[in-house]
């Protein structure tokens, strides 16, 4: 068997039957440099949107149906794996292409937010050892019963890392419309730059963060099996950025990078009964209906009563408030406060709390700014401060600036 690669490519680089040619000539490229190639693809363009849209005429809140939405969404995926595959056989090269479920890719029963559980390569590796490209449809699997399942939000770079884990590639690169990790936001900060190379913790943190490059869960995967993800922009030729297991970091350099998020809503239970089992409740109810949670502080009184306050995703917020509401009235809290304006800006750097000066720094510079800080949240390669979301902007090319990123 020739080294495995794998490959996917955004919706953007499949967007056209000219974009899909462009792909080819990659996969071909790889083809005759020796490689059994896997090409895993996201829907087409707007795809995915126009599917919403649809539901949504249908169904004011298409989720609600949360079979038949994946059902539904999982259809964007298979016309693009069919049209590459296509353009391969057009140019002389044996193609095929797979769906999730013909992939093996079996998940669990979360319907639009499953996870992966095992993969069947079996049929993967006779294609492969028959010299066939094979073309996978990201995004989506199959659960026990035969129903389809998507990943969610992201969930092609998943597909191609666990793709890549299960099969044992050389590597996993993904391609977008982005040429890699900068040091900050490009369209907030002109003057960023490219970062060559992230270890897998650096990764993770700047995806989780709100970096946007891959999914947080992918870079998860390839760490767990030491696979290598080379992040890139199909329409460039140049490197992109490669996460790996080690990257040596400058002595004088611990900030690799400057994120913000502003799509996550603060939620304060306020004056809950200090009682064992309490915070297990909320947050066992949350994760119930798979609802990440984030920044996490609780905050006790002299009177007996905690303050509880964390903050969620905003595409979460419609499922999570309910449940939220319910599970402070048995908790008897006084009452639950929403703040939908805020922002989480972060700095990211492997090692970072071993240097308190960091620290310091950064709450300077937000202060040097008149910006307020809500919520403070740190581990070893990352600090993170909830604020405002008029401030966002101000306080990343604030930060960028404090900390000398351009000169990277």
């Amino acid at each position: 068997m020739k080294p495995i690669l794998v490959q996917k490519y955004g919706g953007t680089s499949v967007a056209s039957i000219e974009r899909l040619h462009n792909v080819a000539d990659r996969v071909i490229k790889a083809v005759k440099e020796g490689y059994a190639v896997v090409v895993v693809t996201s829907a087409q363009g707007d795809t995915t949107d126009e599917l919403f849209e649809k539901a949504r005429s249908i169904l004011p809140d298409p989720k609600s149906a949360k079979r038949e939405y994946d059902a539904l969404m999982a259809t964007g995926e298979k016309i693009s794996i069919a049209l590459l595959a296509m353009v391969l056989i057009s140019r002389g090269h044996d193609a095929i292409s797979y769906t999730g479920s013909q992939a093996g890719i079996l998940t669990d029963s979360k319907y639009t937010k499953a996870r992966i559980l095992d993969v069947d390569t079996r049929k993967l590796r006779y294609d492969l050892a028959e010299g066939r490209v094979i073309v996978a449809a990201g995004f989506q699997g199959v659960d026990r019963d035969g129903w389809t399942t998507t990943l969610g939000r992201g969930g092609s770079d998943i597909t191609a890392s666990a793709l890549a884990c299960a099969l044992d590639a050389v590597r996993c690169e993904i391609f977008s419309d982005v040429d890699g990790f900068y040091t900050a936001d490009p369209r907030w900060v002109p003057d960023a730059i490219k970062l060559d190379a992230l270890s897998y913790d650096e990764a993770l943190e700047l995806t989780h963060l709100g970096a946007g490059i891959t999914h947080p869960r992918a870079v998860e995967l390839a760490r767990q099996h030491n696979i290598e993800i080379h992040i890139g922009s199909s329409f460039k030729e140049q490197a992109g950025t490669v996460i790996k297991s080690e990257v040596p970091v400058e002595a004088e350099r611990h900030i690799r990078g400057v994120t913000c998020r502003t799509d996550e809503v603060k939620i304060s239970v306020l004056e809950v009964p200090d009682q064992p089992g309490i915070a297990a409740k909320l947050f066992g109810s949350l994760a119930q209906a798979r609802i990440s949670v984030d920044m996490v502080i609780q905050n006790m009184s002299r009177r007996g009563i905690n303050d509880i306050t964390f903050t969620v995703s905003k595409a979460d917020y419609s499922e999570a408030k309910p449940i939220v509401d319910s599970a402070a009235a048995e908790m008897k809290a006084k009452t639950v406060d929403y703040d939908e304006d805020i922002a989480k800006v972060s700095i990211v750097g492997g090692g970072i709390a071993d240097f308190p000066e960091v620290a310091a720094q950064m709450f300077s510079a937000l202060g040097e700014h008149s910006i307020n800080i809500k919520m403070i949240s740190s581990s070893e390669v990352k600090l993170s401060c909830v604020i405002a979301e008029a401030d966002a902007k101000t306080a990343v090319q604030a930060l960028h600036q404090v900390f000398n990123l351009s000169n990277s």
